[in-house]
């Protein structure tokens, strides 16, 4: 077989399960950026980089929160 291993049924749903979750998170993040840009929380915006519990804090407070699966 020229030295390849075929790739795992698993490993092919993890690999899918994972770019759902990626998929999920950039959504969930991209809204909650519109909904501070909307509110002009530009101060908001600048500590959501960088404070994640921050972050997590106002995804659930503003309705982004991820669901857990």
């Amino acid at each position: 077989m020229g030295g390849q291993v075929p790739e795992l049924e698993s490993d092919k749903l993890i690999k899918k399960g994972e770019q759902i979750g990626l998929e999920r998170g950039e959504t969930a993040v991209t809204n909650l950026v519109k909904k501070l840009m909307d509110a002009n929380r530009i101060d908001d915006l600048k500590r959501i980089t960088s404070d994640t519990e921050y972050r997590r804090k106002l995804m659930r407070e503003m309705g982004e929160d991820i669901p857990k699966v």
